[in-house]
C-alpha cells in the first residue's frame, strides 16, 4: 500500500512521450477509460481551472440575469445558473436534440422563477446531478462551467496538444520581422516551451473522494469544503458526432472553500492539480494514511514534450489516423486537416535545420 500523490514526467523525444501516453491508455485493455487525457499548447501557461472559474468569467456571467430573480448582489452561482437556463430554453426552443431533463427541472429552467424554499434545480448548487448531462452539453458548445474536458483516448490529447502548438508557432512565424524582431526560431529552440498532455486517474479519485468521505463524517468537516473532491461527467453521445470521435468525458470540481476548518481560509481557486495536493498536504499533517493500491496511483501527471519536437509527434500521430478530419467529423474537420498539412509543411521547413 502506498501514499496517493501526484507527479510531472518531462519527455524529450516525440516517441518516449507517444509511447508513454499511449502505454497508459492500452497496458491493461480491461482498464480502458480509466485514465482521461488533456491536452495543452502550453505547459506552463494553460492551468487545469475551468473556464466558469477563470479570471474573466464573473464579468461573463454578469452580463445575465441571475437565475431565481435574484438581484445582481447573488453570488456568482445565480449567474451561472442564469446563463445555462438561457442556454437551454434558447436550444428548447429551436427543438434541438438536449438531454432529458426530469419534468419539474425543464419547468424551472424554462421560466426560472423559484417559489420561495424551493430549489429543486439547486441553484446555487450547480453539483446538482440532474443538471450533469445538460451542462457537459453547454460545455461542449462553449458555455462557461465549472467542467473540464478529457478524453479517453490519449492520442486525440496528443492530436490537440500538438495542433495547437503549431497553429501558434505558424502565427509566430507570419509575424515575424513585422515589428523588426524574430520570434519563432528562439520560441521553437527554447526547451522550456513545452506542451503537455495531463493525465488522471479516473480509480484512484474515486477511491479518493470515497477515503476522504470517511474523514469528513469523522472530523466533523463538510463534503463541500475540500477542493480535491472531482466528479466525472460522461456527455450524452446521442447527435454529437464530435464527442464520440473525441472520446469525451468531462471533470467537474468547486474549489471554492466553503469550510473556514480548511487551512483556516474560506475561498481559494487553486488549479485542480494544487487543489489535491492542498488537501494531501492537509491530511498528511494530520497523520491521515489515505492507503491504496499502486495501481490507483499517481492520481494526476503531467506529461511534457518541447515545441521542437511537435512536427515529428504529428508526423507520428498522422500514421496513426490522429487528423483533424477523425477528431472532427464533419466537413469543416476536412478543411482544417488540410490546412493543417499545410501548416506543418511551413513550420517544419523554416525551423526544422
Amino acid at each position: 500500500m502506498a501514499e496517493p500523490d501526484t507527479k510531472s514526467q518531462n519527455l524529450t523525444d516525440h516517441k518516449h512521450f507517444y509511447n508513454y501516453l499511449i502505454d497508459l491508455q492500452s497496458k491493461n485493455p480491461k482498464d480502458y477509460g480509466r485514465h482521461l487525457f488533456r491536452g495543452v499548447r502550453d505547459a506552463e501557461k494553460y492551468k487545469l481551472v475551468p473556464t466558469a472559474l477563470r479570471s474573466d468569467a464573473e464579468i461573463w456571467f454578469k452580463t445575465f440575469d441571475a437565475f431565481a430573480g435574484k438581484g445582481k448582489s447573488a453570488g456568482i452561482e445565480y449567474f451561472e445558473m442564469g446563463a445555462l437556463s438561457l442556454f437551454y430554453r434558447r436550444a428548447t426552443e429551436m427543438g434541438l436534440n438536449l438531454p432529458r431533463v426530469q419534468p419539474e427541472t425543464h419547468r424551472y429552467l424554462m421560466n426560472p422563477e423559484l417559489p420561495e424554499g424551493v430549489t429543486i434545480v439547486g441553484s446555487p448548487d450547480l453539483a446538482n446531478d440532474k443538471l450533469d448531462e445538460l451542462w457537459a452539453v453547454a460545455q461542449h458548445y462553449g458555455v462557461k462551467t465549472r467542467l473540464l474536458d478529457w478524453s479517453r483516448s490519449s492520442g486525440a490529447a496528443m492530436t490537440f496538444a500538438a495542433r495547437t502548438a503549431l497553429a501558434h508557432v505558424h502565427k509566430m512565424l507570419a509575424n515575424d520581422g513585422k515589428s523588426g524582431s524574430y520570434k519563432a526560431k528562439e520560441y521553437w529552440s527554447d526547451p522550456n516551451n513545452q506542451i503537455a498532455v495531463w493525465v488522471i486517474n479516473r480509480d484512484g479519485v474515486e477511491r479518493l473522494n470515497s477515503l476522504l468521505d470517511a474523514q469528513y463524517q469523522k472530523n466533523g468537516y463538510s463534503q463541500n469544503g475540500f477542493p480535491s473532491r472531482v466528479t466525472f461527467v460522461d456527455p450524452p453521445t446521442q447527435s454529437n458526432q464530435n464527442i464520440v470521435a473525441q472520446l469525451g468525458s468531462f471533470t467537474r470540481f468547486n474549489p471554492e472553500i466553503k469550510n473556514t476548518k480548511y487551512l483556516n481560509l474560506e475561498k481559494v481557486n487553486d488549479p485542480l492539480d494544487e487543489s489535491i495536493k492542498k488537501t494531501l498536504s492537509f491530511w498528511s499533517s494530520k497523520h491521515v494514511k489515505l492507503n491504496w493500491n499502486k495501481s490507483e496511483k499517481p492520481l494526476l501527471q503531467k506529461v511534457t514534450l518541447p515545441v521542437s519536437e511537435i512536427a515529428n509527434l504529428l508526423r507520428l500521430l498522422v500514421q496513426h489516423n490522429m487528423v483533424a478530419a477523425k477528431l472532427l467529423p464533419v466537413f469543416s474537420g476536412c478543411a482544417k486537416m488540410l490546412d493543417e498539412y499545410a501548416m506543418l509543411q511551413q513550420v517544419a521547413s523554416k525551423l526544422e535545420n
